[in-house]
């Protein structure tokens, strides 16, 4: 099953941590893959999920490139992540969004098969997460799953 942490989160929500470069970089040495938020913005690069905070070069991206699902925040970071070989996915309010990977990224959990991915898990429910018929979870509590 895949791990994921959410915006490098590991054990609880950061919001002052989220996306920063060296968070992810902890995230990603303690084994886990992690969802980030990637705006792209004049061609430059940037981290962030309300707005652009942290930026980053296309090098940053490539050299973590296998340990990262990339969140497009908007229409310019969608168009050139749909021209890359980058994992990414777009969504706002919707129940399921596809991975360009063909993997799901599942908000609905009332039907779910083993190529979904289940986000935003709390605390309490990824201690409890006992199912192996999915393909994958993502969490700000993610550590809890390795321990």
């Amino acid at each position: 099953m895949k791990l994921i942490s959410h915006r490098g989160n590991l054990l609880g929500r950061f919001p002052e941590l989220e996306n920063s470069p060296k968070y992810i970089d902890l995230a990603i040495k303690n084994g886990f893959e992690v969802e980030i938020d990637l705006r792209v913005q004049f061609g430059k690069f940037f981290l962030g999920h309300d707005y652009p905070q942290y930026e980053i070069d296309i090098d940053w991206l490539s050299c973590r490139k296998e340990h990262l699902l990339i969140h497009a925040k908007d229409f310019e970071s969608l168009s050139w992540l749909s021209k890359s070989d980058f994992i990414y996915f777009f969504h706002e309010k919707e129940a399921y969004s596809v991975i360009s990977n063909g993997l799901i990224w599942c908000h609905d959990i009332t039907m779910f098969n083993n190529k979904c991915i289940i986000p935003l898990m709390t605390k309490e429910e990824i201690i409890n997460f006992k199912r192996a018929d999915i393909k994958g979870v993502c969490s700000d509590y993610i550590q809890l799953k390795k321990i």
